[in-house]
């Protein structure tokens, strides 16, 4: 059967504004545009426009530009991408130019922008004008526009980060607005790094500032420079302290890459925690060992806890495996705070292995631009002996010896009502996996009675 895709035509559009119509459609029909859902749209060609490039009036969508081009031809007043109103949409993959404004959002919220590389707008390449919040801003390359990225009106509880600002005439700049975190930027060669006019209680940090001319231009603004100690602030190109103490107050003898002087703008304006070298963002996801039998009679269940953390700078979302030797038992999708571990619980049906020993492994799928991999598989957590149901004391009790016998009832008696919080607790005993040993777990054993692998 042949699959449907709606709206498609590869080529190059002429001229004329594309608007994504809040019913879903493409208007006019035959743009270079395809959609198979009316929820993913992707470019097929590039679009060329002497007016608006494209118009979106649909919420919750993504305008993915699989590499092609937006370009203008006559600049002012017209507009690359308009979001304008917008909530939920994202605009990625996509190069932005000669427009105006590259990417302009007004009254518009909880938007994504990201992977795009807009140039040579006469104004801003992203403009988030009146009162556009909670938008996130990452992962874009913005060069040789008036301004790389504006945030202007109540435009509050954005975030602006990991983009590469280059060539502009200023950076970044805040007017009017507040609570946004402008973090893990390089701004670099802009005529001015960051641009702030009555902007208040913004978090700046761990930004690269190299280059700019100025570094900051600050009116009436009062903003955090800094994420304290031993986060730290932003590197400054033309920072010319030096780093021979550490800790919060750096007055401990050892460098920690931290300037031991501040680094003021102004009266009310410093970052006390300058960097001495630039900041390179860290994605990092790692697993941890895991706690779970070691025992286990073959077609029973366990459950095997697997540790999970984020080392990073950034939240990520990513999948967690587990594996029985080479075998998939189950895959879960993980979402983690950076900074923040977790513990995920897999159950094992040993139904259809075979009796003997069995590797048990881990691997969290490393996440966009991480480097360091090596932690993100656990080879062996731990060797599970599958088994005969019921054998579990051998000549050192909780173990096996190959035969469910007398021994192991007395063992399962001797532990009889235990539960994980008990002292004497031993997992292999709680041979169903209900977390209690109980007289499922000895009929467990005495229905396979001398029975041997």
């Amino acid at each position: 059967m042949l699959g449907l895709v709606f709206n498609t035509r590869p080529g190059k559009a002429e001229g004329e504004t594309i608007y994504i119509r809040a019913d879903g459609s493409i208007d006019p029909p035959d743009a270079p545009i395809s959609t198979a859902d009316n929820v993913t749209y992707t470019l097929t060609g590039n679009i060329t426009s002497d007016a608006d490039g494209i118009v979106v009036e649909r919420n919750n969508v993504v305008v993915d530009g699989a590499g092609f081009t937006v370009q203008g031809t006559l600049g002012y007043p017209y507009k690359g991408i308009d979001l304008s109103g917008r909530s939920k949409v994202t605009i990625k993959n996509t190069n932005i130019r000669n427009f105006y404004e590259g990417i302009y959002l007004d009254s518009s919220s909880n938007n994504s922008i990201s992977g795009n590389n807009i140039t040579a707008n006469g104004n801003d390449g992203i403009n988030l004008g009146s009162s556009s919040s909670n938008n996130s801003i990452g992962g874009n390359t913005i060069t040789n526009n008036s301004y790389g990225i504006g945030l202007s009106f109540s435009s509050n509880c954005n975030s602006i980060g990991e983009n590469n600002i280059t060539n502009n005439g200023n950076g970044i700049q805040l007017s009017y607005c507040s609570n946004n975190i402008v973090s893990e930027n390089n701004v670099t060669n802009n005529g001015g790094g960051i641009w702030l006019d009555f902007a208040l209680n913004n978090g700046i940090y761990r930004n690269n500032f190299v280059n700019n001319t100025p570094q900051v231009d600050s009116y009436a603004s009062t903003n955090a420079w800094d994420d304290g100690y031993p986060s730290g602030g932003n590197f400054w190109s033309d920072y010319a302290g030096t780093d021979l103490y550490t800790g919060p107050f750096q007055n401990e003898t050892g460098s920690d890459g931290i300037g031991d002087t501040h680094f003021a703008f102004d009266s009310n304006n410093t970052d006390s925690y300058p960097l001495m070298n630039p900041h390179t963002p860290q994605h990092d996801v790692a697993i941890m060992n895991a706690s779970l039998k070691t025992v286990v009679g073959l077609g029973c269940s366990l459950d095997i806890s697997v540790t999970a953390t984020n080392s990073g700078d950034y939240p990520e979302t990513f999948n967690v495996t587990l594996y029985a030797n080479s075998t998939q038992v189950e895959m879960q999708p993980v979402m983690l705070e950076a900074g923040v571990s977790t513990t995920i619980t897999f159950k094992w049906n040993t139904t259809g292995f075979a009796c003997g020993n069995c590797t048990m492994s881990a691997c969290a799928q490393p996440v966009p631009n991480e480097t360091d991999i090596v932690d993100n598989n656990v080879t062996c957590i731990v060797s599970v002996h599958v088994g005969v149901p019921g054998d579990i004391s051998g000549p050192t009790q909780g173990v096996y010896d190959g035969i469910t016998n007398m021994r192991d009832i007395s063992y399962l008696i001797l532990l009889f009502t235990t539960k994980p919080s008990s002292p004497n607790w031993n997992p292999n005993a709680d041979i169903n996996n209900d977390a209690t040993v109980n007289m499922r777990d000895i009929s467990i054993a005495i229905l396979n009675f001398n029975k041997h692998e």
